[in-house]
């Protein structure tokens, strides 16, 4: 769960946008499947970097964690710079903020539950 939450955080600090037009650019460059290419989270696995997590267009978001081999679902959506994600079965927001964005890339930081650290994920877009 902590995994899914680290996710969720990362890639809603992936967006980040100043105006309406950069936050609509912003919402396209992250439509798509990603991966956990490296992070500053001392709790991931090597199965950690074999799942995915999905943003489709219309704010649907779908996480596949590889180490419980399991999906779960929920919502996303763009705040300025901030990406919050909410599952279906942990329903309370979890908020990252979007440090860079591009067709391939991403890179969010958040605060994992429990945490006073900051921690730094890098993605890679698979799809």
């Amino acid at each position: 769960m902590k995994k899914l939450l680290l996710s969720v955080i990362i890639i809603m600090m992936m967006v980040s946008c100043s105006t309406e037009d950069t936050k609509t650019n912003t919402s396209s460059l992250i439509i798509g499947k990603w991966s956990v290419e490296k992070s500053t989270d001392p709790t991931y696995q090597p199965c950690d970097f074999s799942g995915w997590d999905e943003f489709k267009e219309g704010g649907a978001y779908s996480n596949y964690d590889n180490c419980s081999k399991s999906t779960t679902s929920g919502s996303w959506s763009i705040n300025g710079d901030n990406l919050t994600m909410i599952m279906q079965s942990f329903p309370i927001p979890f908020t990252g903020k979007i440090i860079s964005l591009t067709q391939t890339s991403m890179v969010l930081s958040f605060v994992p539950f429990g945490s006073a650290t900051a921690e730094q994920t890098t993605f890679k877009k698979i799809n």
